[in-house]
């Protein structure tokens, strides 16, 4: 079990990075999916975490290799220009794993995607 919940971890933070990064960098795409994503891989990720409690340092571990797999993807995802998008993570795994941390500083939701997701819809 362990490998595959690595990989598991390793993969879901890997989409957690380009959501969060989709969100930062592209405001005006928000919408559910995006948020929904982000909501299920924080999810994943704590329900690995709390069945194999051994795993809990793993995403810090991965995180910088992660974020690195996962910036290609955003890029081809956004449209964005490689450089548009930072080369180091803009936020640290703590930040990414904490539910709300997309509604601090730097990563706001809107008050528009809050409306619209109560109707499930962006």
């Amino acid at each position: 079990m362990g490998r595959g919940d690595r990989r598991e971890i390793r993969s879901r933070t890997e989409v957690l990075i380009a959501h969060l990064l989709k969100w930062e960098f592209q405001p005006a795409h928000r919408c559910h999916g995006w948020q929904a994503s982000i909501t299920e891989q924080r999810i994943w990720i704590g329900n690995i975490i709390k069945d194999s409690p051994s795993l809990r340092r793993y995403p810090s571990q991965v995180f910088d290799e992660a974020y690195r797999d996962a910036l290609p993807v955003a890029v081809r995802e956004t449209g964005l220009r490689k450089p548009h998008l930072p080369s180091e993570p803009p936020f640290t795994a703590k930040q990414a794993l904490d539910g709300d941390f997309a509604r601090t500083a730097r990563f706001q939701w809107t008050a528009f995607c809050e409306i619209k997701l109560a109707a499930f819809a962006c």
